[in-house]
């Protein structure tokens, strides 16, 4: 069952799924990766995490792309160039990243 933080937990640890919190899902754990299945479609797949209480969550879900940069510079800055322990999936296709690059200027550009 998805919880309130949008996860599913296996065995030790949780991933996170895109469907609504309280909802039950099926859940395929294979050596390298851990998938996530809603009436009977794939939902999510994600890296299998060996160790205990790891979230692996996809931060797009969460936050805006130029968000996730930001945070994950910041991470990278405060951990000396390490990103040890973050886990996350971020595809960014050209068109996308036109698409946020307008939306940025529309919303520095003053509105007369």
């Amino acid at each position: 069952m998805v919880n309130n933080s949008g996860c599913v937990k296996v065995l030790t640890n949780f991933y996170w799924a895109p469907v609504p919190v309280g909802v039950e899902v099926e859940v395929k754990v294979f050596a390298a990766y851990v998938e996530i299945w809603h009436e009977g479609k794939r939902v999510a797949r994600h890296e299998r995490r060996f160790g205990r209480q790891e979230k692996v969550l996809n931060l797009e879900h969460y936050l805006s792309i130029r968000q996730v940069h930001s945070a994950l510079q910041e991470i990278q800055t405060s951990t000396g160039g390490r990103l040890a322990g973050i886990t996350a999936k971020l595809t960014v296709r050209p068109e996308e990243a036109t698409y946020f690059d307008r939306k940025e200027k529309r919303k520095k550009t003053p509105s007369v």
